[in-house]
C-alpha cells in the first residue's frame, strides 16, 4: 500500500513540475502592461536578494549573517527581543547554534525516543529549525523533515517560528524546487503567514500557524 502511495505521489509532482516549468515564474512586472518579468536563472546575490525582497513583502523579518559563528548571538539576540524563554528544536539541530542562549531553554523534540507533546511544543515561546530550501521568487520556505528541521508540528505550533536559511538553499523558481526534492518526503511550505478575516470582518494573522515568521539568511 505504502508503494501505491510513493508511487501517485511521484506522479502527482511530476505533473505539477512539467506544469510549473511550462509557466515559468514568469509574472506581469508591476506597472508594465505586456512586459513579463521572470527570476529564471537568478543566481547568488540575485537570488538572496530576490529572497529579501519577497520575505518582507509577506511581512517577515529577515537578518543577514555572514559569518557563522555569528549565527548563535543572532539567534539569542532575535529571541530575547520577543521575551521568548523556552524553545524548542529538533534533535539534530546544531548545539552551537544554541550555545548563546542564556536565560532560554531548550527543548529538543526526539521521536520516537522521547517526542514532546504536542501541548509541549504549542506552550514554547518559539521554535528554531533549518530548512530544506527557499525558494526567491515567492519567498517561500520549504521543509521535508530533514537535519535540523524536525516534526511539522515544530514549524506550526509555536507562536514564533525562526527559520534559518543558508544561501546555497535558495533556489530561483518554484519548478527548480520540485526538481531537487524528493517527492517521497512530505513537505511543508510557508509564504508568509496564515490569517482569516471570518471573524466580524478583522484581519487575524497567524490561526493556521506561527504569529511570527522570522528568517535568518547566513552566507
Amino acid at each position: 500500500m505504502a508503494d501505491g502511495r510513493d508511487a501517485a505521489r511521484a506522479q502527482i509532482l511530476a505533473r505539477v513540475r512539467r506544469a510549473a516549468a511550462a509557466t515559468g515564474s514568469a509574472e506581469a512586472a508591476p506597472g508594465g502592461a505586456g512586459r513579463v518579468w521572470s527570476a529564471a536563472g537568478t543566481e547568488g546575490a540575485d537570488a538572496v536578494a530576490l529572497f529579501t525582497d519577497r520575505l518582507a513583502r509577506h511581512g517577515i523579518g529577515v537578518q543577514h549573517v555572514t559569518d557563522l559563528d555569528d549565527l548563535p548571538r543572532v539567534i539569542a539576540s532575535s529571541l530575547w527581543g520577543y521575551g521568548v524563554r523556552r524553545v524548542v528544536v529538533p534533535r539534530d539541530l546544531s548545539s552551537i547554534w544554541l550555545s548563546d542562549l542564556d536565560g532560554v531553554w531548550a527543548m529538543r523534540d526526539d521521536p520516537p525516543h522521547a517526542p514532546l507533546s504536542a501541548r509541549a511544543i504549542e506552550s514554547a515561546g518559539a521554535a528554531v529549525t533549518r530548512c530544506a530550501l527557499a525558494v526567491a521568487d515567492t519567498g517561500t520556505l520549504v521543509l521535508d523533515g530533514g537535519i535540523g528541521q524536525g516534526r511539522r508540528a515544530l514549524s506550526l505550533l509555536p507562536a514564533h517560528h525562526l527559520c534559518v536559511v543558508e544561501s546555497g538553499q535558495i533556489v530561483d523558481t518554484m519548478a527548480t524546487a520540485l526538481a531537487e526534492l524528493d517527492p517521497a518526503r512530505p513537505t511543508t511550505w510557508l509564504t508568509g503567514l496564515t490569517s482569516t478575516t471570518a471573524i466580524d470582518g478583522v484581519p487575524v494573522g497567524g490561526v493556521h500557524g506561527p504569529q511570527r515568521l522570522d528568517v535568518v539568511i547566513v552566507g
